[in-house]
């Protein structure tokens, strides 16, 4: 049975295992959509269980909304020096810059699986507050760790980026994401942009998400204000989506 499992767990220390090492503290989330074509016979009635079908509706909706704004929080919050997330996501314009990515996800899942939008917003709505929760202790360096993974072409920041771009939407919030991610760490930084963005993300030339993508990873090079961009990625998410 396939399941979307969507509940945060904080790091486990050593005094929240006291008594019982194998103790795992969880947030207070219980959703657990699971894949209704597994069932055999009649679905049993089970609290906070959602049989969906199809079910990969769910599994995007993780993906390209939870696991993108999550990383989404963790590279511009690197930029910013933040150690936590819940810090992160309490700065005004990482928040907003966030919430317009998974924004734009949510209308392209829409349009894609015909589901109402407005339940989608909801669970974004859910998804700030959840992020700000300081007893989960997330760090910004777990949460963005594995930088190349997190940009593969089918993975949570570029695979949300394709898919809006599937559905007439520029997502130039994901875009600007993406140029943090490779300002990361020491690792990711060594490489060339460009080639990242073509092995990895598999993006081409004249691409119009690579080039916007190398036009804010040069700008993060050159110490532009971050606020500034992130302002500029509102701006002209705005004027793509006017046009």
């Amino acid at each position: 049975m396939e399941a979307s499992v969507g509940r945060m767990v904080p790091v486990m220390t050593d005094q929240m295992r006291r008594g019982n090492i194998a103790r795992v503290c969880v947030e207070e989330y219980c959703e657990l959509p699971v894949d209704k074509d597994g069932f055999k016979g009649s679905i049993p009635d089970i609290k906070h269980m959602i049989p969906f079908s199809p079910f990969s509706f769910y599994i995007q909706r993780k993906l390209f909304i939870q696991n993108m704004g999550h990383a989404l929080v963790a590279y511009l919050g690197k930029l910013k020096g933040y150690i936590f997330i819940w810090q992160a996501i309490g700065d005004p314009h990482i928040r907003l810059t966030v919430m317009k990515a998974m924004q734009n996800s949510a209308v392209s899942l829409s349009r894609e699986h015909k589901v109402p939008l407005d339940t989608i917003l909801a669970y974004i709505d859910d998804l700030v507050y959840r992020f700000g929760n300081k007893l989960l202790e997330d760090t910004i360096n777990r949460v963005g760790h594995d930088v190349k993974r997190k940009l593969s072409a089918s993975d949570r920041l570029t695979g949300a980026a394709r898919l809006c771009m599937n559905h007439g939407i520029f997502p130039s919030n994901i875009c600007l994401g993406i140029a943090a991610a490779m300002h990361f760490d020491r690792n990711i930084q060594k490489e060339r942009p460009e080639r990242i963005l073509e092995e990895i993300c598999l993006m081409q030339q004249g691409d119009p998400l690579k080039e916007k993508i190398l036009e804010f990873y040069q700008q993060i090079e050159n110490r532009v204000n971050i606020n500034r961009m992130m302002e500029e990625a509102w701006d002209f998410n705005q004027a793509k989506a006017v046009c």
